[in-house]
């Protein structure tokens, strides 16, 4: 599910007087709330959120089902071993929550992993045909 109707990035968060934040994401978005509430007992952890598309109102509602840091720790080893699509970022959110710590005071070394990882995790979900792939006529 993950790999073809999800997301895996890292989000920054912004707080007046704090330097910037950033935030690892699993999601999974589907228009059957059943199977996301069976995906979320199954992994013991995350979240439904409602989404509706502005601009579309003839559209089905959108369901979200996201996994925060402390899921993501326990569910994406054991998912590294079905995904495809996803794979290098599955492999980047890994290595970011090498240095995502609870609690306490974000060392400057994990802080810069985690801002290095953030910009490889951007380039990797870019919208649209990726340049190398357009050269090539796919």
């Amino acid at each position: 599910m993950v790999d073809g109707e999800g997301s895996i990035y890292i989000t920054i968060h912004r707080r007046k007087g704090y330097r910037v934040g950033f935030d690892p994401w699993i999601t999974v978005n589907n228009t059957n709330t059943k199977m996301l509430k069976w995906i979320k007992i199954a992994v013991n952890g995350g979240y439904i959120v409602e989404r509706r598309q502005r601009g579309f109102p003839n559209r089905k509602i959108c369901y979200v089902l996201r996994f925060s840091s402390n899921v993501i720790r326990a569910l994406l080893p054991k998912l590294m071993y079905a995904l495809i699509i996803k794979k290098r970022q599955a492999l980047l959110m890994m290595e970011f929550m090498k240095h995502k710590h609870v609690g306490g005071i974000l060392s400057e070394k994990d802080y810069k992993s985690q801002q290095r990882i953030y910009i490889k995790m951007k380039s990797l979900n870019v919208r649209g045909i990726k340049v190398e792939h357009a050269q090539n006529g796919i």
